[in-house]
């Protein structure tokens, strides 16, 4: 299954429409990461504790303040799971004073309540590729949404093609009808896809957006 995603951003300019072909889909955070990955271990306490090189002496390179890390593939692992070493190197970083956020494009799924808590996490949570920022107790703190318009030519697309359409509105996911496509992201523990037919209807004008996913096989998402 591959998927297309279409989503609000701040930069109007330059990534007003953000598309992604790969088999999962995974659209970049507008938010910088600081690592790439996340360290464990020992090598958790030598990036959070010390800017100093192995002689010794102070390193030219900025100490890390803040660990900004993306969820899937990386806070979790390939099974979507947060492992005991990844629980620890986070919370071996926060007691050196490196604290972490995560900076995903998940929604607030049931992942969040499995995993969250477990790192005690007091900082905000980016979600929805930057398009939904939240304290750490759920609260929002900043939201952007798809204009109406483009959720509208979204939905006519999707009924010309007969492609699945799944709409990303904060914590919750709403689609035509549930089919294998929109199964697959229960899997990765988001929000399960809630079917309500007629979509315009459910939408327009009544329940924001903040992204949209394309769902289809490779070959008809080239050909859209």
């Amino acid at each position: 299954m591959h998927t297309m995603q279409l989503a609000a951003s701040q930069n109007l300019t330059q990534q007003s429409i953000i598309a992604s072909n790969s088999r999962t889909a995974p659209v970049r955070s507008t938010c910088r990461p600081v690592l790439r990955s996340m360290p464990s271990g020992k090598r958790a306490a030598a990036y959070a504790g010390s800017s100093s090189n192995s002689t010794g002496s102070t390193s030219s390179r900025q100490q890390i303040s803040i660990i900004a890390s993306d969820v899937d593939g990386t806070l979790l692992n390939s099974q979507q799971q947060l492992t005991p070493a990844v629980e620890a190197a986070v919370k071996q970083a926060a007691d050196a004073g490196v604290p972490l956020i995560v900076a995903t494009g998940k929604a607030r799924g049931p992942w969040v309540p499995e995993v969250l808590p477990r790192l005690g996490l007091q900082l905000p949570g980016v979600f929805l590729q930057g398009l939904l920022i939240t304290d750490a107790d759920g609260s929002v703190l900043h939201s952007r949404c798809l204009p109406d318009d483009v959720v509208d030519s979204c939905i006519q697309l999707a009924a010309q093609q007969d492609i699945t359409l799944t709409a990303y509105c904060s914590d919750r996911i709403f689609c035509k009808a549930i089919d294998e496509h929109t199964n697959r992201l229960l899997w990765y523990k988001e929000p399960t896809p809630e079917p309500v037919g007629d979509l315009a209807g459910h939408l327009l004008g009544m329940v924001e957006a903040h992204k949209l996913i394309f769902m289809a096989p490779q070959a008809v998402i080239d050909l859209v």
